[in-house]
């Protein structure tokens, strides 16, 4: 089963048409039968009891979803053990924080708690869909024998901190995990880096995008998929259907490697050097590094994405790819090493830009691997794993810390 929970990007946003139905719908992709379909109840009361399944060509042909997307990969890429069939369902709810708030006189329910503290209606009805789709699954003979949990939530609390943030998730997963536990299902967390903001938006430099990394490296059943900023935009924070269709195929090819044993640990630096105005970022990956401004526009405020903090009026002149796994910095003059931050894909903006481009994150990058496999949905497309945003210390990566 895959679920999507958290905001309106976790396949509750309603951008469409479906673009590659004619594929999706060959493969055995259910939804559950209450009558919310894919999108789910989005936090409304329910009146009805998921007693079984729907193919998804049932589906409106009006929203693309990238769990249907992701499914589908994920059913193409493992032939060997495939599942019977992939029940995919979101149980999000568009602009919710972790915790509820009070704006005015109106109290707004979190995805996890409300103003008191207690368990918000969205969480529980979170919970409400895993009791019964497992028993309707098991009812139905073919039980459900892992949840995914795709998340995707920050913008609401991307003023929150990078240690809050990652105590806040802990706390839901572990209630989520004891409830899934007394049901005898596996359970993983599959984690999307949010994209940020588009060009009327406030860009992504949101502490919580770091927190993703944090999650996946310090927990064993949390996995780090993909960071947003590589796909399109319908609006300043909404993903469009092209970039949900092409966002829920990677992601569903991600954890397709990860499910077989196959999926390396997250692009991330792991150390760094010093030589003058010479910054070189050794990375960990499987594969060899580039740079590539064509499969998406390269970002208008940084170099490729990145950019330097902590020693003022400091600017990066370029950057380069050195050997397989190495990025060098070419700064504007020797900069101080114990107050240097370096960041990529970690970008804020005033929304004082004419140029910026619309279509995609103001917070992009262009750093990937040269790993590539072709779209199911489109021949002509490659998909790429593109290297997570990220913002650190340099004196931590020249102590290797």
């Amino acid at each position: 089963m895959l679920l999507a929970f958290g905001q309106s990007n976790a396949d509750v946003h309603d951008a469409g048409p479906r673009l590659a139905a004619d594929v999706e719908n060959r493969f055995p992709i259910v939804m559950p039968n209450d009558g919310y379909g894919i999108r789910g109840s989005m936090g409304r009361e329910r009146t009805k009891t998921i007693t079984g399944f729907d193919h998804v060509s049932e589906a409106p042909d009006e929203i693309q979803s990238l769990l249907v997307s992701a499914a589908a990969r994920l059913l193409h890429d493992l032939p060997e053990q495939k599942p019977d069939r992939v029940i995919v369902r979101s149980e999000a709810k568009g602009g919710r924080r972790f915790w509820g708030v009070s704006k005015g006189e109106i109290a707004v329910d979190g995805i996890f708690r409300t103003l008191d503290g207690s368990f918000s209606p969205i969480f529980l009805s979170l919970l409400r869909t895993i009791d019964e789709c497992i028993i309707a699954a098991r009812e139905d003979g073919a039980p459900i024998r892992t949840i995914c949990i795709a998340w995707l939530h920050g913008e609401s609390d991307r003023a929150m901190e990078r240690t809050d943030y990652i105590q806040n998730f802990l706390s839901l997963r572990d209630e989520v995990e004891n409830f899934v536990d007394e049901r005898g299902v596996e359970l993983r967390w599959c984690l999307v880096q949010p994209a940020g903001t588009g060009a009327d938006g406030h860009g992504n430099r949101w502490p919580n995008r770091l927190s993703m990394m944090d999650l996946a490296q310090q927990h064993e059943n949390i996995d780090l998929m993909l960071s947003g900023y590589a796909y399109e935009l319908a609006d300043a924070s909404h993903f469009s259907a092209l970039g949900k269709l092409r966002l829920g195929e990677n992601f569903g090819r991600v954890l397709a490697q990860r499910l077989a044993g196959e999926r390396s640990s997250e692009l991330h630096p792991i150390r760094a050097s010093l030589e003058g105005v010479h910054i070189l970022l050794e990375f960990s990956s499987s594969h060899p590094l580039v740079i590539d401004q064509d499969s998406i526009p390269a970002p208008e405020l940084s170099v490729f994405g990145f950019s330097v903090d902590g020693c003022s009026g400091l600017s990066i002149m370029d950057v380069e790819v050195v050997g397989e796994k190495g990025v060098r910095l070419v700064l504007d003059r020797v900069p101080e090493p114990s107050s240097l931050i370096i960041n990529y894909a970690y970008q804020p903006y005033r929304r004082d830009n004419p140029n910026i481009a619309r279509e995609y994150p103001v917070g992009r990058g262009c750093l990937r691997t040269e790993f590539e496999v072709q779209s199911i949905f489109d021949p002509g497309v490659k998909l790429y794993d593109w290297v997570p945003g990220f913002s650190v210390a340099f004196r931590e990566l020249a102590e290797g810390v």
